[in-house]
Parts: C-alpha cells; structure tokens; sequence
C-alpha cells in the first residue's frame, strides 16, 4: 500500500472545490482551503522537495512557428515543446510562451511518434526540473497561459492512452493549461513531483481500465507527490463536437 504524505482531508476540500465549477470555463486556479495540519504536510513537503532557488538552466519556448526550431533564449525560443520535455535534465526550467501549443503540429513538425509529452529524467531535492508558463508572462485573467491542445490525439501505439508521462522523480508542472485529451491526462508513476496551479479540462474517458484524469501509480514507498489548487472540468464521455459531457 502507498503511504502518502498528505492525509485525505487534504484531498476532499480540494477536489470539491475545483469540480464544482464543471462548467465554468476560465483559466481559473484555486487556492487551498483545508485543515491547517494539513496545509502544514504540505508545507513541508514543498519545503523539502522543493526549496529552490534560480534554476540552474532556463530554456524557453514557444508555440509552432514555421520551419524554425530554436535555441532556447528568450528572443530564439524553442518550438518543439516534446523535445524539450524529453530533453530536461535536473536543474532545467522549461518556461511556456502564452499561447496555444497544438501537440499533433508538435508531433508532426519534428518527426514524434505521438503527442504524448513523456519525462525522462529525474529532477533532483533542490533542483527540480520546471514546466511553467513563463512566470514573467503569466496572467490567466488575461488570458496569458501556455495552453497544450492535444485535440484528443494523443496516443501511442500498443501503449495506455495518455497525455502526459511523469515517469520520473522531482518535476513541477505548474501554470499551465492542458485540454482536449482521450482517456487519460497525467500518468504519474514517479515520486516528489508537484503538480498545481493548471487548468485541465475536457479529458474524452469511459474511466474504465484505469482511465482517469490523474493516474497515480507510484508505489512502495512514500510517494511525496503533491496534486494541489488545480481546476479540472469536463471530464467523462465527451460530445467532441460541442465539447460537453454526455455520460
């Protein structure tokens, strides 16, 4: 059995607050609101796994444009946002440009073999590796959000319907936008990462053969993962059309 850090009043204000707006669609972040022993296990958590300074590397990206591929600075981001995830290393913070990121033109321009964004490498305590929209430049009331349009593509051959492989230790995922995804949004199989502050919506799932929305799977040890202040919607048997669900 996994022995999580964080106790189930945690989840429960959690999650009741962030379904309540099922349909609701602004890029809204909700804040914690829960029992103050448990804002403390987390606190410590984030405290432990996650005291950081400037990252060691910052690289920066932006939506598909044309042919050019990028260097990663500010005035030449990086496009192919699968690569980068790919890429990351401890210490690398991968800052979003706001803007649409269609995962398949992702996919397609640079030779992928699916849309899925997969890790792997781990992050470490103090380093960890960064997806964010670029904090300087994030601003969900005004729209200024790295949003990751999978248009329910998203799928490798003869393995689990996914759209977001976390497959490694001490990643933050943070400020973003996902939306449009069939069977399953994030598969969490690693440990001490942090997922927060995003806005996932619109998951096309039967829930059956463990689809859901957040599959977490680490286990057999103390799984440090935090999932916190997220807004999910739309999640369930999807009309793709008009995007509302139906079962």
């Amino acid at each position: 059995m996994t022995r999580l850090r964080f106790s189930l009043a945690t989840l429960v204000p959690m999650l009741s607050l962030s379904l309540a707006a099922a349909g609701a669609q602004a890029s809204t972040v909700h804040p914690f609101v829960g029992a103050p022993e448990d804002q403390a296990l987390i606190d410590t958590v984030l405290a432990d796994f996650f005291g950081t300074g400037t990252p060691a590397q910052v690289l920066y990206v932006a939506p598909p444009d044309g042919s050019q591929a990028g260097t990663g600075t500010v005035d030449d981001p990086l496009r192919d946002l699968i690569g980068a995830v790919a890429a990351a290393t401890a210490g690398t913070a991968l800052y979003l440009e706001p803007g649409v990121y269609d995962m398949s033109q992702i996919r397609d321009r640079w030779g992928h073999s699916s849309s899925v964004l997969s890790t792997n490498a781990d992050g470490t305590a103090g380093a960890p590796i960064i997806v964010s929209t670029d904090p300087d430049r994030y601003d969900p009331a005004g729209g200024q959000v790295a949003v990751l349009d999978f248009g329910y593509d998203n799928h490798r051959d003869n393995v689990r319907t996914m759209s977001f492989s976390m497959g490694n230790d001490f990643w933050l995922v943070e400020k973003l936008e996902l939306r449009n995804m069939d069977g399953r949004g994030i598969w969490l199989s690693g440990y001490d990462n942090v997922i927060r502050d995003n806005h996932m919506h619109h998951v096309d799932t039967d829930g059956t053969n463990n689809q859901a929305f957040v599959m977490v799977i680490a286990s057999g040890r103390p799984t440090n993962n935090v999932i916190m202040g997220n807004h999910f919607h739309h999640i369930g048997i999807l009309d793709r059309a008009t995007g509302e669900v139906t079962d």
